[in-house]
């Protein structure tokens, strides 16, 4: 994740094992986390209290697989023309209000990216007209992809040898959908991971014992995915790239995400019908080590990889899951 201005924070190894369990079950219990970090309840909830004061630790989320409720992920870059800071940052404040998913600024051919989930493309169509209707003046160019599968890798780089971790995303919508109490539960989880199921009976009006029966049958079903930190990339000295990548052969897919996922500065990765094919974000600690990182995937994939084109995301300002 990107945070502008961030300053860069130096982190011991029980630092970086808490951050490393914290990703692959970000609802895990202080108990939990003592027992695998070797450290007591008390040690675990102050260094986790420090990196949130740090602004390493922005909060936690829930892994949605979003085409389980039915809705398709619609990805768009805009590259401004005479558009003032201010009239930049007016622009920014519109998608704030109107888009509810992921927006950010880059560096790179685009200066915006947003990521919205609607039901339809009808309903996608309405919302980037009104966009365009309000501000198309300042909009040269515009790309849409649409996201048809994905998947969040852990962050390996945190801890040498960690664990590999997948979750991914991109399967038929569930049968009979979700009723008015689990919609209430994600809508609380979705942005507040950790949320105590006390907290979330009072919110939903339930007991605490029914809340987690409820979110353990949406696990099952494949609607929750996850449970996963914001961790603030920056401060630790990493820059985050969003690559989206073009393919001369479509069938190299497979052995592209195989390579993908197994680098540990690769923490997702995303299909595309669209423009591009696919999309890797990538957290690393400088332009030289991305840059041996596209050489190593263009020697290994020469045939395969027509282009790409590589976004330094240098400020994220909805980091929002939540389709709702």
């Amino acid at each position: 994740m990107a945070e502008k201005d961030a300053k860069t924070v130096r982190l011991d190894e029980k630092d970086r094992r808490i951050l490393a369990e914290l990703e692959r079950d970000g609802r895990a219990s202080l108990t939990t986390l003592a027992k695998r970090v070797k450290l007591s309840k008390d040690a675990v909830a102050y260094r986790i209290r420090r990196m949130e004061e740090e602004k390493i630790l922005l909060g936690f989320y829930t892994l949605l697989n979003i085409t389980k409720l039915g809705l398709s992920g619609f990805k768009i870059a805009v590259k401004l023309q005479n558009a003032t800071p201010e009239k930049r940052a007016e622009i920014v404040e519109y998608l704030k209000k109107n888009v509810a998913g992921w927006i950010a600024s880059c560096d790179g051919r685009w200066d915006l990216v947003f990521i919205t989930w609607k039901e339809s493309t009808g309903e996608f169509e309405k919302l980037f007209s009104d966009f365009l209707g309000k501000y198309g003046e300042f909009v040269g160019e515009r790309d849409l992809n649409i996201l048809t599968e994905g998947c969040w890798f852990n962050r390996k780089y945190l801890v040498q040898g960690g664990r590999p971790l997948e979750v991914k995303w991109g399967q038929e919508k569930m049968s009979g959908g979700l009723d008015e109490r689990d919609q209430k539960i994600l809508r609380a989880l979705v942005d507040n991971a950790r949320m105590r199921l006390v907290e979330l009976a009072e919110v939903v009006g339930m007991t605490p014992e029914g809340v987690k029966n409820r979110i353990g049958a949406m696990e099952r079903e494949g609607v929750i995915s996850g449970f996963k930190p914001v961790i603030n990339a920056s401060a630790l000295g990493y820059q985050f790239y969003n690559v989206m990548i073009r393919l001369n052969n479509p069938r190299a897919v497979k052995r592209i995400f195989a390579f993908l996922k197994e680098h540990p500065n690769v923490v997702y990765y995303s299909k595309y019908a669209g423009s591009f094919d696919i999309c890797a974000d990538v957290e690393i600690d400088g332009p030289e080590r991305f840059r041996k990182l596209m050489d190593e995937m263009k020697k290994n994939f020469a045939e395969d990889i027509r282009n790409y084109e590589p976004l330094l995301i240098y400020e994220e300002h909805r980091r929002s899951y939540s389709p709702f």
